[in-house]
């Protein structure tokens, strides 16, 4: 057997002017995507490489709602905010992926108008936290943590809501919902958690509750609602969900409230976060200074595993992996 030699990183040289979670803040996006493949979380923030942006409904259609809720909070809780947030969104897309998409970009768009509608429907009166409650959303918070090697690094988060340092919310669109898993895993989710520790680090407590709000997305794996007849016309179809969601809003709206307790922060930083953090900054520090080192941290994914990220998916950077050369892929914008 050949004896393993030190080697180089796998995607190459890196850049100058490289992201730095030193400088530029590691998001959850980042972590998630380096847990699930060091070969891409290389290729995405070290080469600075992206796909070529595809319509995808299932990341759409999450987007748009976000954007109804983002217009709405911020413009002090009108329903214009939301029209004129959306609208921006729309537009912005329609530009992106041209005249072919405009259809699709219209249909799911005002879906998820109209599914945020009912969320203000189902809310905003509520007696134990109503909507108002919410006063700011898509705040960037960035913090500097010290991780037990006293190493430093900053945490870069977007905040779906804040009700000051009382509540914290964040919204979620799938298609599907499983309200047993979300109320028992919830205290080691990572966002969640990550989101904590953030505000934790920032105001020195904890938020007293946080709105975990999960939205069902219709027509995506998984999902049980009505489901496109042969001879349907889209507008019809459409209406047929909407019919859905008035009937049974429980089925489309679940809200989880937690009330954050900062033993278990300490336990899921302690037991999950802060080792994962450790391991990361060795990676990066290798990455953009492999010289002279063993390589005990970098690692293409080999295939043959199950992958979630991968499942049931065209996988963006297979070429890039297989043969080092990035067609497919753009370079990235900070």
């Amino acid at each position: 057997m050949p004896r393993a030699k030190k080697t180089k990183p796998a995607t190459g040289e890196v850049q100058e002017s490289v992201w730095s979670p030193y400088v530029h803040g590691l998001s959850v996006t980042g972590l998630q995507t380096w847990l699930n493949d060091r070969f891409v979380a290389g290729a995405r923030y070290l080469d600075n490489l992206q796909p070529i942006e595809k319509f995808e409904p299932k990341f759409v259609y999450g987007s748009y709602f976000q954007s109804c809720f983002e217009g709405y909070v911020n413009s002090g809780h009108q329903l214009r905010g939301a029209h004129a947030w959306l609208d921006r969104a729309v537009r912005k897309d329609k530009k992106l992926f041209g005249p072919q998409k405009h259809k699709d970009i219209g249909w799911w768009s005002s879906l998820a108008l109209e599914h945020f509608y009912l969320f203000v429907e189902q809310y905003k009166n509520d007696r134990d936290l109503p909507l108002s409650e919410v006063t700011e959303s898509e705040r960037n918070l960035r913090v500097e943590i010290t991780l037990p090697s006293d190493r430093k690094l900053i945490l870069n988060t977007y905040l779906d809501g804040e009700g000051g340092d009382a509540l914290m919310y964040e919204g979620k669109c799938r298609s599907k919902i499983d309200r047993e898993a979300i109320a028992k895993e919830i205290r080691w989710d990572l966002q969640y958690n990550v989101y904590l520790l953030a505000k934790y680090s920032s105001s020195g407590k904890l938020p007293e509750r946080v709105w975990y709000q999960t939205n069902l997305r219709p027509c995506g794996f998984g999902y049980r609602g009505p489901s496109k007849r042969k001879n349907e016309s889209m507008t019809e179809f459409q209406q047929r969900i909407l019919d859905d969601m008035k009937t049974d809003p429980d089925k489309y709206l679940y809200r989880f409230i937690g009330r954050p307790a900062l033993s278990e922060l300490e336990r899921f930083c302690h037991g999950c976060l802060y080792p994962m953090l450790e391991a990361f900054l060795d990676w990066y520090d290798y990455k953009v200074n492999p010289e002279g080192k063993v390589n005990r941290w970098d690692w293409v994914t080999p295939y043959g595993l199950f992958n979630p990220l991968l499942q049931d998916m065209k996988e963006d950077y297979r070429n890039y992996r297989l043969t080092g050369y990035p067609a497919g892929l753009v370079k990235r914008k900070r």
